[in-house]
Order: C-alpha cells, then sequence, then structure tokens
C-alpha cells in the first residue's frame, strides 16, 4: 500500500507578470450563427441552441461579415502564484503463487489561482456551453 500528499506553487513567469493589455482582431466562430441548421447536423449541443435562442437569437441568424476586436489584460499587479495540492493513494497486490501484479491508484489533484490566456474563442465557447448562463 502507498500513499503521499504534496503540495506546490509556481510563480508567474516575467512575461506573465509584466505583459501589457493587448488588442488584437482574432476570428472567432459564432455558435449562434445559423444556430438552427448547426443543431440539425450536429455541429452544437442542444445546450448551445438553448442558450442561443434564450439570448432571443433566431434559428436563421447570420452575423455580419465583420472583424472582432479582442482586447486581453495583462498581469501587472494582478497575478500570484498558482498553488496545487496533490494527494494519490494506491495498493499493489501480487499473489504469491504467480508473477501477476495488479494495482489499483487513485489520485486527487486541486489547483488554484491556475496562471493562463485564454482565447477569444475559448471565452465565447465558455458563455454558451455553460448550463446557467442564460437560463
Amino acid at each position: 500500500m502507498r500513499a503521499s500528499q504534496g503540495t506546490s506553487f509556481r510563480s508567474p513567469a516575467l512575461y506573465e507578470l509584466y505583459l501589457n493589455d493587448q488588442q488584437g482582431f482574432p476570428r472567432v466562430a459564432d455558435p449562434c450563427a445559423n444556430w438552427g441548421t448547426a443543431l440539425t447536423n450536429g455541429s452544437i449541443t442542444q445546450l448551445v441552441a438553448d442558450n442561443c435562442a434564450a439570448e432571443g437569437i433566431a434559428p436563421t441568424f447570420r452575423p455580419p461579415a465583420t472583424s472582432n476586436t479582442s482586447f486581453s489584460g495583462g498581469g501587472l499587479g494582478n497575478l500570484q502564484a498558482e498553488t496545487s495540492v496533490a494527494r494519490t493513494i494506491g495498493l499493489v497486490y501480487t499473489p504469491e503463487w504467480t508473477k501477476f501484479s495488479m494495482s489499483v491508484d487513485y489520485f486527487d489533484i486541486e489547483i488554484d489561482g491556475e496562471v493562463t490566456q485564454l482565447t477569444a474563442g475559448q471565452v465565447v465557447s465558455g458563455c454558451y456551453n455553460s448550463p446557467r448562463v442564460f437560463n
């Protein structure tokens, strides 16, 4: 039998700490564009379609052909270290009458304050795939 528990942290890199605010023009696919057809052909889920409908967007909505403007904030003065706690427990069983052994392991890893940069597409997808945002 084996078990372990450990904690760790990661300080933000200099790039992450001192990154200035930025502006860009990414291509972000609108999940509500023609959502009626997208639901029928399986390219979006029922949850996304329900959220588009809850926003009052017509199933045949076509967004204008314009570019999107994306703003991202830098980490200056806002970032703290990531922290984590990892717990594991395991059991190895090897019968005396054979060379066969079996192992069962359980992992529980919690990460707080993760430093990451979300793209505009991830933000939009996160909103429309959330069961609590529009209901």
